[in-house]
C-alpha cells in the first residue's frame, strides 16, 4: 500500500473513532466555550488568528462557523502530516487558511503579528509552558488575546499511572524528575502564576469536566485525543538519554494490559483561560 493510501486510511479511521467517541462531547464542553471567548469584532476586516497544534477537526469546524469570512487563520504544528485531516475541513472554509510547519516555542513570525491565539494545549506543550507562552506573547499584538484550554490535575488519571510505570522501567533515574514536571504543568495555580509573570492579564478562567467513553483499547489509542495529546508526549520529552519510541512502544503495550473492560471511561479535566497581552 502506498504512503498516500496509508495516510488516507489512517485519517478515515481516526475520523470514525472521533465522530463516535469524542467529537460531540468535545465540541460541547471544549470547542464551543473556547470559541465563545473570541472577540465579536476585532475592529478590522481581516483579523489574523494563530492556531497552534490545531489537531481536533471539531474545533476547526466550530471556528469556521464562528469567525468572519475575511479572517486569516494560521495553523501551525511541528508535524506536517497532521495537516492532512484538517485540509478536508478547509475545503469548505470561507476564511483564508495557511499551514506552516514549525515549533510553537520557536515561532518565526514577526513581533506583534496576531490579533488572537487560540489553542487546545497538548500535554507536551504545557510541560514546556514557559517557552511556549513566551513565544505566544511575542507574536501577539498589544491588547491581543490568548484563549487556551489546558489539561488540569485529575485528567485521564489512567494515562499517568501507566506512564509512570513504564518510565520506571525505561528511565528510573529520570522518573521522579519528569513526574514532578508533569505535576507542576497540570497545576492551575502554577500556570496562573506563570501567565502573570510573563505579562498576561488573566481575564477569566473556568473548569471544564466531562467523561469520554471508548468501546475498545484500539479506539482509545487511535483517537485524536490520546494519539496526539498523550502518546505524542513520549516523543517530545527532550531527554536525550530516554528513548522516546521505546517508551511509547511499552506504553501502548501497557494500555492493552491495563484496560480489560469492554467499556473504557476517560475523565477529562481542563481549564479554560482567557488572557490578554498587556
Amino acid at each position: 500500500m502506498s504512503t498516500s493510501n496509508q495516510t488516507a486510511e489512517r485519517i478515515a479511521r481516526q475520523n470514525r473513532i472521533d465522530e463516535t467517541c469524542v467529537d460531540t462531547l468535545w465540541t460541547n464542553h471544549v470547542d464551543g466555550p473556547l470559541c465563545a471567548l473570541l472577540p465579536k469584532d476585532f475592529g478590522i476586516r481581516a483579523p489574523q488568528i494563530l492556531l497552534p497544534e490545531l489537531r481536533f477537526k471539531s474545533l476547526l469546524r466550530t471556528l469556521m462557523n464562528t469567525l468572519p469570512e475575511k479572517t486569516r487563520l494560521m495553523i501551525i504544528d511541528d508535524n506536517s502530516t497532521r495537516f492532512d485531516g484538517l485540509r478536508e475541513c478547509a475545503q469548505s472554509a470561507t476564511q483564508s487558511m495557511y499551514f506552516s510547519t514549525q515549533r510553537i516555542e520557536m515561532l518565526n513570525y514577526a513581533d506583534n503579528s496576531f490579533h488572537a491565539i487560540l489553542s487546545e494545549l497538548s500535554l507536551a506543550a504545557v510541560c514546556r509552558a514557559e517557552r511556549v507562552f513566551t513565544s505566544f506573547y511575542r507574536v501577539l499584538k498589544p491588547n491581543g488575546c490568548l484563549m487556551c484550554a489546558s489539561p488540569s490535575a485529575g485528567t485521564f488519571p489512567a494515562f499517568f499511572d501507566i506512564f509512570e510505570e513504564c518510565l520506571v522501567t525505561i528511565a528510573p533515574q529520570k522518573c521522579q524528575e519528569l513526574m514532578q514536571i508533569i505535576q507542576t504543568a497540570l497545576d492551575d495555580d502554577s500556570i496562573s502564576e506563570l501567565f502573570t509573570s510573563l505579562g498576561y492579564d488573566i481575564e477569566s478562567s473556568q473548569k471544564l469536566q466531562f467523561t469520554l467513553e471508548f468501546q475498545t483499547t484500539e479506539q482509545l489509542l487511535f483517537s485524536t485525543l490520546v494519539e496526539t495529546h498523550y502518546l505524542g508526549f513520549c516523543l517530545s520529552l527532550g531527554y536525550p538519554d530516554i528513548d522516546g519510541r521505546k517508551l511509547l512502544t511499552q506504553l501502548v503495550r501497557s494500555f492493552h494490559h491495563y484496560f480489560q473492560d469492554s467499556q473504557i471511561t476517560v475523565p477529562i479535566r481542563r481549564t479554560l483561560y482567557h488572557l490578554a497581552k498587556k
